[in-house]
């Protein structure tokens, strides 16, 4: 397993951030680093914990589809994107900075292939995969 994250502090209160993100109708839709996340499907619920959602994402020309489903493992804390097709996992995690402002990380697992495709996924992957979360974590902090 790979694992890779990124954290900003965002000038908004946890209660804010925890809706936007929580809101995949609107709110996290609009957060999505484009053009990397071509299309995302809400196929049940829409907010937070027990959303399904299907996503295609294009990076250097290969597209990957993902069906996640949300979870909070803690309520109002942490969002969990699961996979149901791998063991890739998106979370996520929000800490409370002060009144105003709230620290957000967004922490993921993915599988690596075996053999060479596995050492180049390991040597190309953490920093494609952290450019996309700090873009999603400054269009976060545009969005708010």
């Amino acid at each position: 397993m790979l694992a890779v994250q990124a954290s900003k502090i965002i000038n908004a209160p946890i209660e804010t951030v925890y809706n936007i993100l929580a809101d995949y109708e609107t709110g996290h839709r609009a957060i999505l680093p484009q053009p990397q996340f071509k299309q995302m499907d809400i196929l049940k619920g829409g907010y937070g914990a027990g959303t399904e959602i299907r996503l295609i994402v294009e990076v250097y020309g290969q597209q990957t589809e993902y069906h996640q489903v949300v979870s909070e493992p803690v309520p109002g804390r942490v969002i969990r994107e699961q996979d149901q097709l791998t063991a890739q996992f998106s979370e996520f995690r929000l800490e409370p900075i002060s009144k105003t402002q709230t620290q957000v990380t967004i922490y993921s697992e993915m599988p690596v292939s075996s053999g060479i495709k596995g050492m180049v996924e390991r040597w190309f992957q953490p920093g494609i995969v952290r450019r996309l979360f700090h873009q999603e974590l400054a269009n976060l902090a545009g969005y708010i």
